[in-house]
C-alpha cells in the first residue's frame, strides 16, 4: 500500500511540474531523446501522460560507445512499454571523451529527426552542475541562468524535478532503465562537479537551491532583454545598425545585452565574449574606428550609426541611377528631383559614385554648397547620406538625386545632344 501511495504522490507531483512547460507547445510532433536511463525515460513517460502518445516518438542516438548496445535495448524496451513509437540513429563523434561533441551531435541527429519540437531528461540535478560548471568558467549572468526550459524548439520539461525523483519513479513505474557507465568517468568535468555535489550534498538541498537560483536569474534576465529590445535595428542587406547614441544613454548592462543581441543577428547564434562586447563599446564611444570579430564580422561608426557587418560583405545601394543618352530634345523637362535632363556635352564622360566627405555642388548664384548640406537641407537621414549616389564629370558633381542640379550641366538653347537620368529607390 505505501508502494503504491508513493507512486500516486510521485505521478502527481511531476505531471505537475512537466505541466507548466507543456503549456506553450502546441500539437505539434515531440521526439525524446531516449538515452536508456531514467531521466528521458520518465521524459518520454509524462509526455505520454499528458498529451498522449499519437504525435509523440522517442529516439536513441547511438554514439558507438562500449555500453551503446546495452542502452539502445533499454531504450527500445522502455519505449515499447509506454507505447512510443521508437527510432534510433546511429552518429559518429570521436572520442568519448569530448562531452561538447557527442552533445552537438545528439542534437543535430535529434533536430533532423524532429517535425517540430525536440525534448531531453535533463533533471535539477543537471540544472545545478550547469550553473557552477558555468560559474567555474567565469560566466556572466547568462551561463548563470543555465538551461533554459524552452530555448528554441528545444525543450528540457523535468528540470524542476529531481534526478532521484526520476529514479524512483522510473522503478515504481518498472521502467527497466540503465545507467550510463560513462556518468562515472571522472576525466569528463561535469562527472566531477556530479560526484563533489553528492558528496556535499547528499540531500540535494544545496541542487534545490542552485536550480533555483537560475530561475531567479532568468527572471532577471527577462526583463533585461524587454528593455534591450527596446532599441531598434535596421537592416541593411547582411548588415545591421545600430543608432550609437541609443546605446551611449542606457545603462552598461542593457547596452551589452543589445550588442549581443545584434551579434547573433549578423552571425548567428554565438554571442561573442566579454572582451568582444568591450571592443564594440569602444567603437560605440568613438575611441576606435572599426574593429573585427570572430566569424567574419566587422563593427565600425559612421556617424550616428554602429554597424556590423560580415567581412565579405558589400552593402547593395539604396538608391540606384540609370542614364540615357538621346539626341532628341526633351519636349518637357521632368518636375521634380528625382528625374534630369543634362546637356550632353557639358556632361560628357558623366559617371555614378558615391559620397564623398569633401564633395560639393555649384550654385546657381556662384559659389558652392557641401553636398551633405544639401542632402541634410532635403531632410536625407544620417544613415542614407552614406552612400548616397551621385552624378559626376572630372570630379565636379552634376546631380544630387532628389536635391539639386548643378547649373553648369543643364540644357541650354544651343544643347545639341542630351542626357536622361532617373533614380530608382530600392524597396
Amino acid at each position: 500500500m505505501a508502494g503504491a501511495d508513493r507512486l500516486a504522490h510521485l505521478r502527481s507531483t511531476v505531471l505537475e511540474r512537466v505541466r507548466p512547460v507543456l503549456e506553450t507547445v502546441g500539437p505539434e510532433p515531440i521526439v525524446v531523446g531516449l538515452s536508456g536511463g531514467a531521466d528521458s525515460a520518465i521524459c518520454a513517460w509524462a509526455l505520454a501522460e499528458l498529451r498522449g502518445s499519437d504525435n509523440l516518438s522517442t529516439c536513441y542516438v547511438d554514439h558507438g560507445w562500449a555500453a551503446s548496445p546495452d542502452l539502445g535495448v533499454a531504450a527500445a524496451a522502455i519505449a515499447t512499454r509506454l507505447g512510443i513509437r521508437h527510432g534510433r540513429v546511429a552518429i559518429s563523434t570521436g572520442k568519448k571523451q569530448s562531452e561538447a561533441r557527442a552533445r552537438e551531435g545528439r542534437y543535430a541527429a535529434l533536430f533532423e529527426l524532429a517535425g517540430a519540437w525536440v525534448a531531453t531528461g535533463h533533471t535539477r540535478d543537471d540544472q545545478a552542475e550547469t550553473l557552477l560548471l558555468h560559474l567555474m568558467r567565469g560566466t556572466g549572468l547568462d551561463g548563470m541562468a543555465a538551461m533554459h526550459p524552452i530555448r528554441g524548439n528545444l525543450l528540457r520539461p523535468l528540470l524542476a524535478v529531481g534526478r532521484s525523483e526520476t529514479r524512483e519513479l522510473a522503478e515504481l513505474l518498472e521502467l527497466d532503465y540503465v545507467d550510463d557507465p560513462s556518468n562515472t568517468d571522472l576525466s569528463l568535468e561535469r562527472n566531477r562537479v556530479r560526484s563533489i555535489l553528492q558528496h556535499l550534498d547528499p540531500s540535494s538541498v544545496v541542487v534545490r537551491n542552485l536550480a533555483r537560483s537560475s530561475d531567479i536569474v532568468r527572471d532577471d534576465l527577462s526583463l533585461m532583454g524587454e528593455l534591450a529590445d527596446q532599441v531598434a535595428f535596421v537592416e541593411r542587406g547582411r548588415s545591421v545598425g545600430l543608432p550609437a547614441p541609443a546605446l551611449t544613454s542606457l545603462p552598461a548592462a542593457i547596452g551589452r545585452r543589445v550588442i549581443r543581441r545584434t551579434l547573433r543577428q549578423v552571425r548567428g547564434p554565438y554571442a561573442g565574449t566579454a572582451a568582444e562586447v568591450e571592443r564594440v563599446m569602444a567603437c560605440v564611444a568613438g575611441e576606435v574606428g572599426s574593429q573585427e570579430l570572430a566569424g567574419g564580422v566587422t563593427v565600425h561608426r559612421a556617424g550616428p550609426w554602429l554597424w556590423f557587418s560580415p567581412v565579405d560583405h558589400v552593402p547593395e545601394p539604396a538608391i540606384t541611377i540609370e542614364v540615357v543618352e538621346n539626341e532628341v530634345r526633351p519636349l518637357f523637362f521632368p518636375s521634380g528631383h528625382w528625374r534630369a535632363v543634362f546637356d550632353g556635352t557639358a556632361t560628357a564622360g558623366m559617371s555614378v559614385r558615391p559620397l564623398e566627405r569633401d564633395d560639393v555642388i555649384e550654385l546657381g548664384a556662384g559659389g558652392h554648397k557641401p553636398v551633405s548640406e544639401v542632402l541634410a537641407e532635403a531632410g536625407i537621414g544620417a544613415l542614407d547620406r552614406e552612400d548616397w549616389p551621385l552624378l559626376e564629370v572630372d570630379g565636379r558633381i552634376a546631380w544630387v538625386p532628389g536635391c539639386r542640379t548643378a547649373p553648369w550641366s543643364w540644357v541650354t538653347d544651343t544643347s545639341t545632344s542630351y542626357r536622361y537620368a532617373s533614380a530608382h529607390i530600392q524597396e
